[in-house]
């Protein structure tokens, strides 16, 4: 395991309110290109619902119902965005399977201390991902997320290489499941935001 150097925490941009898109608020008037102004890392949603947004190294994408990413047009609507200008304060290197239980146990003995606001990215080769993305929403009134869950559409992925970006709480991370390669190496980098969240 190699531990890198701790810096001054950043702060974490956010674009619509969690509890008002949980609840059906899935139309936003903010444009993704902007986010890029923000950060060059996070998550997100496009408006109807339409897959997932991820920013990854300062690019845009969709992650359509169909299990593929596609760049994401700067026209594009989010109703809620979390962005960060990712620069690692600590970083990790791992060589040993992990699975999810233990890769989550893993992450809380490194990041110590209580509720910060944690970027976190994984590079490596992962034995499996199972991962959903959601088709797109035109009933309206939009009805709570919750009652959308079961239109999610699953993938399953073997043998990938690849990042897996989160940006929260400690100790809400969630990742359906993924499980890391025996003897291969997991790069696992993270960044503490500041405690007072900015946004739109």
């Amino acid at each position: 395991m190699q531990q890198g150097t701790t810096q001054r925490p950043a702060h974490l941009f956010q674009t619509g309110l969690a509890d008002a898109f949980l609840a059906g608020m899935l139309d936003g008037n903010y444009r993704v290109g902007d986010l890029h102004q923000h950060g060059d890392f996070g998550l997100g949603a496009f408006n109807n619902f339409d897959g997932e947004l991820l920013l990854l190294d300062g690019k845009l994408y969709q992650v359509k119902a169909g299990g593929h990413a596609y760049a994401a047009a700067d026209s594009l609507r989010t109703p809620f965005s979390v962005v960060n200008f990712f620069r690692p304060d600590t970083t990790f290197s791992l060589r040993r399977r992990l699975p999810q239980a233990q890769l989550f146990a893993y992450l809380d003995s490194v990041v110590r201390g209580t509720n910060k606001l944690l970027a976190i990215k994984l590079t490596g080769r992962f034995r499996y991902v199972k991962a959903r993305s959601n088709p797109p929403v035109y009933q309206r009134p939009y009805p709570p997320v919750a009652a959308l869950i079961g239109g999610q559409k699953i993938f399953e992925h073997h043998q990938v290489r690849g990042t897996w970006p989160k940006t929260a709480r400690r100790n809400s991370t969630k990742l359906n499941r993924a499980e890391v390669d025996r003897g291969r190496l997991l790069v696992l980098c993270c960044q503490q935001l500041a405690g007072r969240v900015k946004g739109r």
